[in-house]
């Protein structure tokens, strides 16, 4: 048996080349195997085309699945940051409202020495049947709206001085 193209051994078709025996099956088989090639090439563009659009559409996940990331983390962080700033604030008002009650208590607690100072004058000066001219202090106090401010004391040195 001899090794070689013997006609008695079959070659697979992909391994036979065929012989055109016209010109025309000779163009025919060139336009053949050019479009094999051409299909060949095509199918190669292909996959690696599908391939580079499974990776890209892969990192698109991935940049999506970050961007939500980023904004939950950037939405946390202004949470957190509003809640910072709104302790502070409140803090800040905190120590604001005990200031100004402290300066609220310290200005009441000068009034009452003055009422009590000018409701003492106002008697001594009585005492010593000093006359004392009232009569602003009475418009003021007629015109204005009345409240209750304490002022008992004050109000009975006017009334003795004023009969």
């Amino acid at each position: 048996m001899a090794i070689g193209n013997d006609a008695s051994v079959p070659v697979p078709s992909e391994e036979r080349e065929e012989t055109p025996e016209t010109e025309q099956e000779t163009d025919r088989a060139v336009e053949d195997r050019s479009g094999t090639v051409e299909r060949r090439i095509e199918d190669l563009i292909d996959e690696r085309v599908e391939a580079v659009e499974t990776q890209i559409d892969d990192l698109e996940r991935k940049l999506s699945e970050l961007d939500d990331f980023t904004r939950i983390s950037l939405s946390e962080r202004r949470i957190q940051q509003n809640e910072e700033n709104l302790a502070a604030f409140s803090d800040s008002l905190t120590d604001f409202a005990e200031r100004t009650m402290a300066q609220t208590n310290h200005l009441e607690e000068q009034l009452e020495v003055q009422r009590m100072l000018i409701a003492a004058l106002l008697e001594a000066l009585d005492d010593q049947d000093v006359d004392v001219d009232l009569s602003a202090v009475k418009r003021y106090r007629e015109e204005r709206v009345a409240t209750d401010t304490g002022d008992e004391q004050l109000d009975e040195a006017i009334e003795r001085l004023s009969s």
